[in-house]
C-alpha cells in the first residue's frame, strides 16, 4: 500500500510540476507575443495614414537617387559636429595629420545628373551650381510647396520708375540673387591701389605672374555696394505708355519684398 502511494503521490506531483511549467511557457509565450505584436501593430496603424503612404510611394525606390536623402546625409555631416574633430592619425604618405572631411559624392551624383558639365571634373561656377542646386530642390517638392527649402532664399524687389511725363510705374519680380555692382571710386584702399598700379606698369608686370599676396585688391564696403544698387538711376530710351514713346526714365525706391 505504501508503495502504491508513493507511485501515485509522484505522478500527481510531475503532473502539477508539468502543468505549472505549462502554465509558465504559456506565460512567456503570451508575453513574448504581446512585445512583439504590439509595436508591428503600431508600425502598420503608422503606415496606414494617407500623407505616409504618398510619401513613401513618391519616394524613389532607391535611396541614392533621393535627392532629399542625400540633401538629409549631408545636413547631417555639417551640423551634427560629429566630423569636426581633430585628426590624431597621421597619412601614410605625407606623415601628417588630415582631416577627411565630408567628401558628398551620392549628393554629387544626384544633383549633377543629366546636367554635362556639373556631372564634370571641370571647374565650375558657384552662382551657376546654386541656382542649378535650388531648381532641382524646388522641383523635387513641386508637390509639397510648404516643405520646399529653397523658398528660403526667394525674395521680391520692387522697382518705382518715374517718367518725364510726371507718371509712376512699378516693376515687382522675384528673385534669389542679388546681383550688385561694384562702385570701385568708393575703394578704401585708393592709395594702396594707385601704388600697385604704378608698379605694374612700370616694371612691366602682369598679375598672372605674381603671387597671391603681391596683388592689390580694391576693397570696397558692402554697405557701398548696396548704396549703389539702391540710388536713382536714369533708364535712357524708356517707353512712356502716357506719352506713346521712348523718354528719359528715372528708376529708384527699390523695396525689398519677403517671398510669401
Amino acid at each position: 500500500m505504501y508503495i502504491l502511494y508513493l507511485i501515485y503521490y509522484r505522478k500527481l506531483d510531475s503532473i502539477l510540476n508539468s502543468n505549472i511549467l505549462e502554465n509558465e511557457d504559456q506565460t512567456r509565450d503570451e508575453e513574448f507575443r504581446q512585445r512583439i505584436c504590439r509595436p508591428n501593430g503600431t508600425k502598420q496603424q503608422y503606415f496606414s495614414h494617407q500623407s505616409l503612404k504618398l510619401a513613401f510611394e513618391m519616394a524613389p525606390a532607391d535611396p541614392t537617387l533621393d535627392l532629399n536623402m542625400q540633401l538629409t546625409k549631408l545636413g547631417h555631416g555639417l551640423l551634427s559636429g560629429k566630423y569636426s574633430i581633430p585628426v590624431t592619425e597621421k597619412d601614410a604618405a605625407t606623415a601628417e595629420a588630415r582631416q577627411e572631411g565630408i567628401p558628398p559624392r551620392m549628393f554629387k551624383s544626384v544633383v549633377a545628373a543629366g546636367h554635362g558639365e556639373f556631372s564634370s571634373m571641370r571647374q565650375q561656377d558657384a552662382l551657376d551650381f546654386f541656382l542649378h542646386l535650388l531648381d532641382k530642390v524646388e522641383r523635387g517638392n513641386n508637390t509639397r510647396p510648404d516643405l520646399d527649402p529653397s523658398r528660403s532664399f526667394k525674395f521680391g524687389v520692387e522697382e518705382k520708375i518715374l517718367c518725364s511725363s510726371g507718371k509712376v510705374s512699378y516693376n515687382k519680380r522675384d528673385d534669389c540673387i542679388l546681383s550688385l555692382n561694384i562702385p570701385l571710386q568708393e575703394a578704401t584702399n585708393k592709395d594702396e591701389l594707385e601704388a600697385f598700379n604704378n608698379q605694374t606698369a612700370g616694371k612691366g608686370l602682369e598679375e598672372n605672374n605674381m603671387s597671391t599676396d603681391e596683388i592689390v585688391r580694391p576693397r570696397v564696403p558692402l554697405e557701398a555696394c548696396l548704396a549703389t544698387f539702391a540710388s536713382p538711376e536714369q533708364i535712357h530710351d524708356y517707353y512712356s505708355t502716357a506719352l506713346k514713346g521712348k523718354t528719359t526714365a528715372i528708376k529708384y525706391d527699390v523695396s525689398f519684398l519677403s517671398e510669401s
